[in-house]
């Protein structure tokens, strides 16, 4: 009976603390999206900068937990570029 005693004392103390040692830290995430549009009318945020032609529009997104950078690439399509716009966010309140 002590021998049953002593084995279920190592089991229950190898269960409450084999949590807390073999825990492990979450990994922080980064992502990376991308995505294409083709328009017709190639508009633009400010109309001061719309083309007023097709044009194609490739925009990208490295996010990390707060931070993300978020470039906006447009060209008309024969290929000469027509604007950049670099987006830099920060979260203020985390998700």
């Amino acid at each position: 009976m002590l021998n049953l005693k002593n084995y279920l004392c190592c089991l229950l103390l190898g269960v409450v603390f084999a949590s807390p040692i073999f825990a492990q830290v979450p990994v922080q995430k980064n992502t990376f999206s991308g995505g294409i549009t083709v328009t017709n009318n190639g508009i633009s945020l400010l109309p001061t900068f719309t083309l007023g032609k097709p044009a194609a529009i490739f925009d990208f997104a490295v996010k990390s937990k707060r931070w993300s950078f978020e470039p906006q690439l447009r060209f008309s399509l024969e290929g000469k570029p027509w604007s950049f716009v670099f987006w830099g966010r920060y979260k203020v309140i985390d998700d």
